[in-house]
């Protein structure tokens, strides 16, 4: 219940201001989530609010597949970039301006040694 209030609040506070959160796109690739930073993500620099392993996408090539024929793009809302991890392993992250001079980032990360795993994170003042 609290994770749908939650869900719910993000979407009015954003709808208000012409932004759009990431947090439900989030939840649809990811599912139930954990709270806090994985290793794989601590890794990279990055800090996350919530994460998972999805189940319902084997990789990172399924979710963003996904991702990319539900994201509502526009060149002031959602940027896309891509980066690569070692040798083998790579990163797509999805970030949208929030209220308040916050971001809102969707961070994809598959390593062989990590897997795949999703992350969420606001950023700002």
């Amino acid at each position: 219940m609290r994770k749908l209030l939650l869900t719910l609040a993000l979407s009015l506070t954003a709808a208000a201001a012409h932004a759009i959160p990431l947090f439900p796109f989030f939840v649809d690739v990811a599912g139930d989530y954990n709270d806090g930073t994985p290793s794989a993500f601590e890794k990279q620099g990055i800090s996350c609010m919530y994460w998972k392993a999805p189940a319902s996408y084997s990789n990172l090539d399924e979710a963003v597949m996904f991702l990319e024929d539900v994201l509502p793009y526009s060149s002031e809302t959602i940027t896309r970039t891509d980066r690569e991890i070692g040798k083998k392993g790579k990163m797509v992250i999805y970030s949208s301006p929030m209220t308040a001079g916050r971001t809102t980032c969707l961070y994809l990360i598959q390593t062989p040694e990590d897997g795949f795993l999703a992350g969420y994170s606001e950023t700002g003042e």
